[in-house]
Formats: structure tokens, C-alpha cells, sequence
């Protein structure tokens, strides 16, 4: 979720950079003259509107995989690989996302819609095969997850980077934003209904997914025992949970009893998302899912279409024509 974030984050800070360097009397990071300037629509609908949509799909898909952040503020000066706070984890993050940014720039669809571009399949593969290699880089640096929850995470990751990247190799839409708004609405349907599916087989999730030895429920633990016992028994992960809300709130003591007491409030009041869904969280899945089908319906007959002179550089197959960027039809009809 952070490697997710990140990127989107990534692309909406280049594209404010683009658009405070014209200050110098060019544009873009390879100093291209004004007019060869991307259009509205290219950088703040495409790439700005669009990247928070993708940061919202991102911080869902952290939290139905539950995904431990990889790093965490105030940065120490540490070189311990299993503290989010260490100067090496935070070292770690920031590699990790430039090696995903510059591989994400391999991206070109110049041919335009209705071709095939052969480059985003290099893409698809190179930047699987990086999450991969993350994975494997990340593996023993959280302690309080299983090595199986880690690899889950990753594939999911990778699974659903996948996905994303497959509809650039065939663009089918005339129009590259409702193209992007397809994606993510039948990514975020996805992704509802997965959570549903996790949170009604905890244990099944938490034992053949995740990794976990499976976590008897308080029925089953009041049959046991003693209703004063069973209150008594915390589970191990409402101490790690309890943990990590003292270390982002930046205390570096902590009392047992403190430490007790946030774990028992946890425990005697979990997380909503931890709990089987109710009625009203069905309705509310079924309403977004509704509401994204509204949209990917309307994606799909592609309204508003304008096929006159514009900017067109991902969809053209014209980059450079006069010196400039841009379609070729733009620059016969100035």
C-alpha cells in the first residue's frame, strides 16, 4: 500500500513540478518550449484527478490485506532492518519507489488506441518481476507477520499491478481517462467484495492466507472457561495492535498497564472490519458497487468525445512533429 501511494504520490508531485517550472520559461523536466506544454486535460484530469482516485484504491487494498507500514515517522538513526523508524527502512522505501517510478516510465502508448503496443508488455513484466524482488527484500523486516502474510501481500500487489498495466497494451477507448476510471472502478468492486470474502472466514483467512494459527472466537472461549477468564484472555495481536498506536503516537516508554489496558479496549471492542459484515455494510458494498457499474456504464459509450485539435501525445503517434509534441492534426491547423 505505502509502494502504491507512493507512486500515485510520485506522479502528482511531477506533475505540480511540471507546472511551476514554467516559471523559467519552459516546461517539463527535459526543458521542452511552452507550446509544447501538456493540455488540462492531460495533467489535471488524467494525471492529478485520477492519482487520488488510485491513492484511495491503494489505502483499501492496504487495509483488506492488512499490510504493516513500511515505514514510519520520526526517522532514527538506526540500521535495525525490523524498525520502521530506522534510517535504513526509510533508505529501503525510498529506492524501492524510484525503482518503481522510472520503471512505470517505460509506459508509452503513442500508437494510440485500437494498437498494440508492445513496450507496456516489457513494462507488465519488469514491474511484477521488482515487486518480486521486493518481496524478497522485505521478508524478515516485520517481525510481528508471518513470512506467508508478507509473500500474500506482495502477490496481491503484484496481481493487482497486473491488471492495471494489461489494458495498456491494447488501449480499447478512444478517450484515455475513461479508460483510467474503467480500471480503477472494476479494481475497487474487487476489492470490496475480497474484504467481504475475508471478513466472513476470519479464521480460514487468517490460518490458509495469512498464516496465522487459527483465533477461537469468544463463544467458543466461554465454553472453556470462566466468563472472568475469558475477559482476563487477550489475544497476542491486540498487544501488537496496542504497540504499533504507542509507537505512531511517538512514546518510546510505555507502563504495562497502559500497554494492557489499550490491548483489553481492543479486544473487548474490535475493529468493525475485523467482524463478520452486517446487513447495513452488505447494503453499503451493493450501493458502491452500483454506483462504480453507473460509471464504468457510462465510461463505456464514451460521452463528450472531442475529436478535434488537441493535445494527444499518449494517444498519438505524432510525438514530435515540427519540433514539438503533440498530433499532427494540432499543428496542420495552426
Amino acid at each position: 500500500s505505502s509502494g502504491i501511494n507512493a507512486e500515485y504520490g510520485a506522479v502528482f508531485v511531477n506533475e505540480m513540478i511540471e507546472e511551476l517550472w514554467l516559471t523559467s520559461g519552459y516546461w517539463g523536466f527535459t526543458l521542452d518550449p511552452p507550446m509544447d506544454m501538456e493540455a488540462r486535460y492531460d495533467s489535471l484530469i488524467r494525471d492529478t484527478v485520477c492519482c487520488f482516485l488510485g491513492i484511495s484504491l491503494a489505502r483499501k487494498f492496504g487495509k483488506v490485506f492488512k499490510i504493516r507500514p513500511v515505514v514510519k515517522a520520526p526517522i532514527v538513526f538506526s540500521w535495525d532492518p525490523k524498525n520502521p523508524h530506522s534510517l535504513y527502512r526509510w533508505a529501503k522505501f525510498v529506492v524501492q519507489g524510484i525503482a518503481l517510478w522510472q520503471i512505470t516510465l517505460v509506459y508509452n502508448a503513442d500508437l494510440g488506441p485500437h494498437k498494440f503496443n508492445p513496450g507496456n508488455i516489457l513494462l507488465l513484466i519488469a514491474y511484477a518481476s521488482t515487486i518480486m524482488v521486493i518481496c524478497y527484500w522485505n521478508l524478515d523486516d516485520f517481525p510481528d507477520c508471518t513470512r506467508r502474510h508478507v509473500i500474500t501481500w506482495h502477490l496481491g500487489w503484484m496481481f493487482f499491478s497486473i491488471y492495471l498495466f494489461l489494458y495498456t497494451i491494447y488501449p480499447s477507448f478512444d478517450s484515455a481517462m475513461y479508460l483510467i476510471f474503467v480500471v480503477e472502478c472494476s479494481a475497487s468492486i474487487a476489492i470490496y467484495w475480497t474484504d467481504i470474502y475475508f471478513r466472513y472466514n476470519v479464521n480460514g483467512v487468517q490460518q490458509k492466507v495469512f498464516g496465522y494459527t487459527a483465533v477461537k472466537g469468544r463463544t467458543s472461549d466461554n465454553i472453556n472457561l470462566l466468563e472472568d477468564e475469558a475477559r482476563n484472555l487477550i489475544p497476542l495481536s491486540c498487544y501488537r495492535q496496542a504497540l504499533d498506536m504507542v509507537d505512531e503516537g511517538g512514546d518510546e516508554k510505555v507502563s504495562m498497564e497502559k500497554l494492557k489496558k489499550l490491548a483489553a479496549d481492543l479486544h473487548h471492542n474490535p475493529d468493525p472490519s475485523e467482524l463478520p459484515p452486517t446487513r447495513s455494510d452488505l447494503m453499503l458494498t451493493c450501493l458502491k458497487t452500483l454506483f462504480r457499474l453507473v460509471i464504468i456504464l457510462i465510461c463505456l459509450s464514451q460521452p463528450f468525445l472531442w475529436d478535434g485539435p488537441q493535445y494527444k501525445r499518449h494517444w498519438c503517434g505524432n510525438p514530435l512533429v515540427k519540433g514539438f509534441n503533440g498530433c499532427a492534426k494540432y499543428h496542420d491547423e495552426l
